[in-house]
C-alpha cells in the first residue's frame, strides 16, 4: 500500500513514479492491510493477488457513505467451499465472558478455546451462540449504578456512557462476546436474530474465508440475510492470525452496538519476545456512540441535529458522555489494569462506523506497535496511534512507570471530530496493580500529555521529513513477500474515484421528483449528498449473487463499457451518476493494483 495527499499538478504517473522510488524499491516485505484510511483529496495504491476466489465487497467502512452505494463487488473465479463436520453442541460451547483464571489455566484436554496456544497443538472445535435482540442501556439489569459502581458490572448491564438509550445487542453485552482462538481452529458460531422486524448478516472483518466463501456475512453477496426469528450457523477454520472483529452488515445496526471482537492467536507469532503477557482483557475495541438511534440519523435532520457525528467514544463498550450532555452522575471510566514490570500486548480495534478517527494515547508511555490488521510488523515506537473504521493496530505497552499508579488513556476524535464546535473524545485508565490512587481532575479533548513522538497512522497521511508520522506504507512485514506482489508489474489495475454526488438546494426537484426515490444522507452543513464509486452507487441485488446469481436479472447490473469491459453508467441518463449492482470480474491469479482517490 502506498498513500498521500497530491501535490500541486501532481498526476498518476507521477505518484506512480514515486511508489516505485520509495515503496516498491525498499520495501522486501510491506504491511499488509484489509482496511486503509485515504487521505482527504489525496490517494492510496493497494496491491495483491486474486488467489482467494469468490464474491468479495469492497466498499467504504463509513456506514452512512455504503447506505448510499459507495461499494463495489469484485468477483473472482471460484470453486465453492463447505465445512460439514458435525459435532456436540453443549460439549463445545464457549463461555460469554472468559475470566483471567480461565484463559491461563485452559490446556489442550480442555475444551476451552480461549487459550494461551502451544505450537503444534490440535486444533480445537470453538462453538458459540449470539442471539441479537433489541435493547437498552442503563436498564433494569444496571440496577442502582452508577450510584453503586458495582451494579455497573452486573450480569446484562450495558453501561455505555450511562445515557439511556435503545440499542441492539449480542447477547446483551457492549461488545458482543469477545471469541478468541487459535490459529487452524474451527469457528462455529449460530446467530440468532431476535430483533424486532429487521434482518441481518454477520461478517467476519479480517476472516481471509480461504474456502468458506458462504460464510463472509455480506448481504446479497454471499447469503440471504437471516430474518426475525431464524438461525443462520456460520462454520469456518481460522487460518489466518491477529486481532479482528465481527460485525452486522445489513442496514445500520452496527451502530446500535452488533459488533464485537474476533482474535486468533498464533503460537509462532514472530513479535513474541516484545511482550510478556497477551490476554482477553487487554482488547479494545474502540466504537463511535450516539446517543439517539441510528435510524433516527439517516437520512439524517435537516432542521434539527444534522449530519451523523457521534457523541462519543466507548473503549470496550464503556466511558462517560461529554461534559455538559447531561446532569445524571457519570459511570466510572472504563479500566485496565497492568502489573508493574509486565509488558502487555494491547489489541486496539477500530469499531467506528461514521467519518470520524480516533487518537489514541497512553499519559507517560510510548508504545511499540507490532501488528497492523492482523498482520506483523517490524516493531516500531510510537507515542500515539490513529485508528479508522476498520483499522486494527496492536501495541505493546511496558508497564515500567514507578511514579504513581494511574494514568489516562486518552481517544481524541479526528476529522469532523475534531473542530472547535464537536472536539469529541473520551478516556480510560490504566492502572498499575496495588494502587487505588485517584486522578480527580480529568483531562479534556486538548489534553497534552507526554511523551510525545512518533504518531502511527497519521490522518491524510503525514508522514514527510520532520512531519512526526509514520505511515502505513513506511512500515515493514514480518512476514516476507514470498510471491514479490509488490515488484511485479500489475497484470490487472483499476482506478477508483470515490465521492458524492451533491443534489444542489436550488434544484430540489432532482431529489424529490415524483414518482422517483433517490437514496441521500444530510451531511452537518445540511448539504444533501448521495455516495458513489466512478459515478456509479451501488445497489444491492434481489438475491445472493454468489448462490443464487442465476436469479438476478441482468438489467440489475451496470452495463459494460464497450471499450474496457469493465462497468459504466448506462447511456443518456441525464445524470452525472447511476444506480446499478457494480460488479467486476477479476481472473484468478492476477496482480491486481487499485488506484483510490478522493474526488
Amino acid at each position: 500500500m502506498y498513500e498521500g495527499q497530491y501535490l500541486p499538478n501532481e498526476t498518476y504517473n507521477d505518484v506512480f513514479a514515486k511508489m516505485k522510488s520509495t515503496v516498491m524499491s525498499q520495501s522486501p516485505a510491506p504491511a499488509l492491510k484489509d482496511s486503509i484510511a485515504v487521505p482527504s483529496k489525496g490517494y492510496a495504491i493497494i496491491k495483491f493477488k486474486a488467489d482467494n476466489p469468490g464474491y468479495w465487497f469492497f466498499h467504504c467502512h463509513f456506514m452512512y457513505h455504503l447506505a448510499t452505494g459507495m461499494a463495489v463487488i469484485f468477483k473472482a473465479l471460484f470453486k465453492l467451499g463447505y465445512i460439514t463436520e458435525s459435532f456436540n453442541e453443549n460439549s463445545y460451547l464457549q463461555p460469554n465472558r472468559v475470566t483471567l483464571a480461565q484463559f491461563n489455566s485452559a490446556n489442550r484436554n480442555s475444551n476451552l478455546c480461549a487459550r494461551n496456544c502451544v505450537a503444534n497443538e490440535s486444533p480445537k472445535t470453538c462453538y458459540y451462540r449470539l442471539v441479537a435482540e433489541d435493547y437498552v442501556t442503563m436498564g433494569p439489569a444496571c440496577g442502582n449504578c452508577p450510584t453503586n459502581t458495582a451494579d455497573c458490572t452486573a450480569s446484562q448491564c450495558v453501561v455505555a456512557d450511562g445515557i439511556e438509550k435503545s440499542i441492539k445487542t449480542f447477547n446483551r453485552m457492549l461488545p458482543g462476546p469477545s471469541i478468541e482462538v487459535c490459529l487452524g481452529d474451527r469457528i462455529v458460531v449460530d446467530v440468532t436474530n431476535n430483533v424486532a422486524g429487521e434482518e441481518l448478516t454477520v461478517h467476519w472483518h479480517g476472516i481471509w474465508q480461504r474456502g468458506t466463501q458462504y460464510m463472509d456475512g455480506v448481504p446479497m453477496v454471499t447469503q440471504c440475510p437471516i430474518h426475525e426469528g431464524q438461525t443462520f450457523r456460520y462454520d469456518f477454520i481460522a487460518n489466518n492470525p491477529g486481532t479482528h472483529y465481527y460485525h452486522t452488515h445489513t442496514g445500520l445496526s452496527k451502530l446500535d452496538g452488533l459488533e464485537g471482537t474476533l482474535i486468533v492467536r498464533n503460537p509462532k507469532d514472530s513479535n513474541r519476545n516484545t511482550y510478556t503477557i497477551d490476554d482477553p482483557e487487554h482488547v479494545i475495541n474502540i466504537m463511535d456512540w450516539m446517543n439517539t438511534t441510528a435510524g433516527s440519523r439517516f437520512p439524517g435532520l435537516y432542521n434539527g441535529q444534522a449530519g451523523q457525528l457521534p457523541s462519543t467514544f466507548l473503549p470496550q463498550g464503556q466511558g462517560r458522555p461529554k461534559p455538559g450532555t447531561t446532569r445524571a452522575a457519570p459511570p466510572p471510566y472504563k479500566e485496565f489494569w497492568v502489573k508493574r514490570g509486565e509488558r502487555y500486548r494491547f489489541r486496539l480495534i477500530g469499531g467506528m462506523c461514521t467519518v470520524c478517527g480516533v487518537e489514541v494515547r497512553v499519559e507517560g508511555h510510548t508504545m511499540l506497535l507490532i501488528a497492523t490488521d492482523g498482520a506483523d510488523i517490524n516493531p516500531v515506537t510510537v507515542s500515539s496511534v490513529m485508528l479508522f473504521s476498520g483499522e486494527r493496530y496492536d501495541v505493546v505497552i511496558n508497564a515500567n512507570q514507578t511514579g504513581g499508579g494511574t494514568y489516562w488513556m486518552h481517544f481524541r476524535g479526528l476529522a469532523e471530530c475534531s473542530t472547535p464546535e464537536t472536539e469529541i473524545y473520551q478516556l480510560a485508565v490504566l492502572r498499575y496493580e496495588g494502587t487505588n490512587q485517584a486522578r480527580p481532575t480529568a483531562p479534556g479533548y486538548r489534553a497534552n500529555f507526554s511523551p510525545q513522538g512518533t504518531i502511527a497512522n497519521p490522518q491524510n497521511a503525514s508522514c514527510g521529513t520532520n512531519q512526526g508520522g509514520v505511515c502505513v506504507s513506511q512500515l515493514q512485514g514480518s512476514v516476507p513477500d514470498t510471491e514479490n506482489v509488490l515488484r511485479r508489474n500489475a497484470t490487472f489495475n483499476l482506478n477508483f474515484q470515490f465521492g458524492f454526488h451533491i443534489f444542489e438546494a436550488n434544484r430540489r426537484q432532482d431529489l424529490y421528483n415524483n414518482g422517483q426515490y433517490k437514496r441521500y444522507f444530510v451531511a452537518p452543513d445540511q448539504t444533501t449528498l448521495t455516495s458513489w464509486m466512478n459515478n456509479i452507487s451501488f445497489v444491492t441485488t434481489p438475491a445472493p449473487i454468489l448462490s443464487q446469481g442465476q436469479e438476478v436479472a441482468s438489467s440489475i447490473y451496470c452495463p459494460s463499457n464497450t471499450r474496457t469491459g469493465l462497468p459504466t453508467c448506462p447511456a443518456n441518463t441525464g445524470e452525472d451518476y447511476c444506480e446499478c449492482a457494480y460488479v467486476i470480474k477479476i481472473p484468478c491469479g492476477e496482480i491486481v493494483q487499485i488506484f483510490l482517490t478522493d474526488a
